[in-house]
């Protein structure tokens, strides 16, 4: 603030009071209660006392108050005065950093379009695909990052290039990685490469850790191809046995027929006689058992334990409702 133009003159405000006279005065009347003993005589005096006391404080305090209301009077049109003249200042500078502020932002703004448009022609220049547009620079809209032309310095330029470079290194390195996973693959033993969607979520990771987790990937995935093989010659011997025990049934359930319906062949020797046509069982069963269980079961003994082969038709005819009963099987094919 400039001296000259406000000027400021000060003195010490005075109030006189009889401080000297006033205290003894009153410490006189106070002193005859001092160590007074309240009785029922002396009750009622006691209490007009005591509020003669309290009348003389509630004076004393109120003249108080007064007196530093008339003296600060003067202190407080001044602090006023001093407050007006204060945001008549602060009004003006109010008017001059607007300016300012819409200057620079206009600044920024212009600033902001520079990096954009040189970190497209930069994107251009390196090829560098969308997936790895990863370059920020908010950091950089400045206005230590024009000159004083309204251009972009060469510290800003050569920051943005820099991490434009990185999106493409970033870019070859995953390309690199992506060709050498079918070979890493194969190496390591898989039947089938690993493809891009299996190494996701650890593909734009260093060197060390990408490294590593591929490792623990194809390490997981032999293990899971060799549990897979090891199922496969289980279930296909599984197979194979099954097969075998069905050559063998059958091969007896033949020998069976041909001992129980031999006939003498060209040869002279005995051979199976084939027959055909429809039988008729009756079968004693409660009545909760439904027809297509019955049909199962009855289709089960005729081809396993009887030999039908062939076997068309199975129908169950049930005599009585709700009841154990007697019915018949009507079985139609050969044997």
């Amino acid at each position: 603030m400039h001296k000259s133009i406000v000027k400021i003159d000060t003195q010490q405000p005075t109030v006189a009071v009889n401080f000297d006279q006033a205290k003894a005065e009153i410490e006189r009347m106070v002193s005859k209660y001092r160590g007074i003993v309240v009785t029922a005589d002396t009750l009622k005096e006691g209490r007009t006392s005591a509020q003669e006391l309290n009348a003389l404080a509630k004076e004393i305090d109120s003249r108080r108050k007064a007196a530093v209301s008339e003296v600060s009077a003067p202190i407080k049109a001044f602090e006023e005065q001093m407050k007006e003249l204060r945001q008549i200042v602060l009004d003006g500078r109010s008017e001059i950093t607007d300016q300012m502020d819409k200057f620079e932002q206009e600044r920024l703004e212009d600033c902001k379009r520079k990096l954009d448009t040189l970190c497209s022609a930069l994107i251009g220049q390196y090829e560098v695909a969308p997936e790895f547009q990863r370059a920020r620079y908010d950091d950089l809209v400045k206005l230590g990052s024009l000159t004083d032309r309204g251009n972009l310095t060469g510290a800003a330029k050569n920051e943005l290039e820099k991490r434009v470079q990185a999106d493409r290194q970033l870019q070859d390195q995953v390309k690199m990685r992506l060709l050498e996973l079918e070979n890493a693959s194969y190496k390591a033993g898989l039947d089938a490469p690993l493809e891009r969607q299996h190494i996701e979520h650890f593909l734009f990771e260093d060197d060390e850790t990408y490294q590593a987790k591929l490792q623990a990937l194809l390490d997981t995935e032999v293990k899971r191809q060799e549990q897979t093989r090891l199922r496969a010659r289980e279930r296909a011997e599984r197979d194979a046995q099954q097969q075998e025990v069905a050559r063998k049934v059958s091969e007896e359930r033949e020998a069976r027929l041909a001992e129980q319906n031999p006939r003498e062949g060209a040869d002279g020797h005995a051979t199976a006689k084939e027959a055909s046509g429809p039988a008729t069982f009756e079968l004693t069963v409660p009545a909760r058992i439904a027809d297509e269980a019955i049909a199962a079961e009855c289709r089960r003994k005729m081809t396993e334990d009887a030999g039908f082969q062939n076997l068309t038709e199975v129908t169950v005819l049930r005599e009585k409702e709700d009841w154990p009963f007697v019915m018949p099987v009507s079985a139609a094919g050969g044997a």
